[in-house]
Formats: structure tokens, sequence, C-alpha cells
């Protein structure tokens, strides 16, 4: 059974840096730098960037969809003020 562990092993860290590429991806996309991103996963995991592991960065993978779906919301209602003023200075 000890035999299958190296075998494993490139495949978690294979996904490691998937995620990791996502997370630095996603962030960017938020505006954030490199450093910024690693310091809010830091932050969100209690953990150093460098031991972070799937599971961490599947949690803030999650913190971007709820800042992104914050951001979506504002960004919609924003839309919907301005089509409300534009239809009220038309009358």
């Amino acid at each position: 059974m000890n035999a299958s562990l190296p075998l494993a092993e490139p495949a978690v860290n294979g996904e490691r840096s998937r995620l990791r590429t996502a997370v630095l991806h996603y962030g960017g996309l938020l505006g954030w730098s490199v450093a910024d991103v690693m310091a809010f996963t830091e932050a969100l995991t209690n953990r150093r960037w460098r031991d972070c592991g799937c599971p961490e960065f599947l949690a803030v993978l999650d913190e971007y969809l709820a800042i992104m779906q914050v951001i979506q919301v504002k960004r919609d209602r924003g839309a919907a003020s301005k089509q409300e003023v534009n239809h009220a200075s038309r009358s």
C-alpha cells in the first residue's frame, strides 16, 4: 500500500499547483498584486503561503466567489439606479 503513495503525490502537487494558479489569477482579476493575494490567503487560512495546500486554496477561491457575488450585486444595483435616473429625466 505504501508503494502507491509516491504515485499519488504528483497528482496532489499538480492539483495544489492548479489551485494556487487559480488563486493568483482570480486575485489579479480583483486588482490585487501577488503580494496582496498571498497576504489575503495567509490571513484567511492562518497559514504561510508556502504551507497552503488544496483545502486552503479552495477556501480562498470560495471567498473570492463571495466577494465577486457582492461586486456583481452592487454593479447590478448601480445599473438599475442609473436606468431609473435616465427614465425619470426623460419623463
